[in-house]
């Protein structure tokens, strides 16, 4: 985020020196004209694009909230990088991106330099000695483990590993992903899931009432016209 800043900041002062020079040669060059006026029409549309890759889809915002509800204290901007991992590989391995921020949660509190007691690294508390075979096909060294796309995406296979193998009983995956039988922590993670799933239907209902509310006011202002 503050290396976009500053390479929004430097293409700003890009477009400036090139409407200077564009003021300077106005009345000199009309090739040197030209070209200033492509360079400056390129660094204006590099600015959008920028502008659009920081911009979040509703499905991120969505996610980026769960996680800040679910912890208050951390950095928006950590949120916002978490986000997008979480919803590219929950989406990968057919997986609710709620279910694994939850999860995540419970695991390391979005700590992507957590190591546990057992060495299980990362957001996903993912053990590289347990998972040596899973690490080795996907090119992983034991200290890429816990990178954030690597990490996350190691934990949504493993679970799905689990899912398969209990006969797809989600309970029972989560159980088997702990290593033990944690009940409060499996409740942990389904009741935050819940709360998510009706927080979305809630935000959904006051989208469509908004909605309802725009329509209305529009066919209003249309019959006066």
């Amino acid at each position: 985020m503050i290396k976009t800043k500053y390479v929004c900041m430097t293409l700003s002062m890009v477009i400036f020196a090139i409407v200077c020079s564009y003021f300077t040669f106005t009345h000199q060059d009309p090739g040197q004209i030209t070209k200033l006026k492509n360079k400056l029409n390129n660094t204006v549309q590099e600015l959008e694009r920028i502008k659009n890759n920081n911009k979040l889809t509703v499905e991120q915002n969505s996610i980026v909230k769960l996680i800040l509800k679910l912890q208050p204290r951390l950095d928006p901007q950590l949120a916002k990088l978490f986000c997008k991992s979480i919803i590219t590989y929950s989406k990968k391995y057919g997986f609710p991106p709620e279910l694994i921020t939850c999860l995540i949660n419970r695991e390391s509190s979005f700590n992507p330099v957590a190591v546990s007691s057992a060495n299980c690294v990362g957001l996903m508390q993912i053990n590289p000695k347990a998972h040596e075979k899973l690490l080795k096909s996907k090119g992983i060294t034991y200290y890429q483990a816990s990178y954030i796309d690597n990490n996350i995406e190691m934990g949504c296979i493993i679970l799905k590993e689990y899912y398969r193998k209990h006969n797809n009983n989600i309970k029972k995956a989560l159980t088997n992903y702990v290593g033990g039988t944690h009940t409060k922590y499996i409740n942990d993670i389904l009741e935050n899931f819940t709360s998510s799933q009706i927080d979305v239907i809630d935000s959904e209902k006051k989208k469509k009432s908004f909605d309802s509310k725009i329509t209305y006011r529009n066919n209003k202002q249309n019959e006066v016209k």
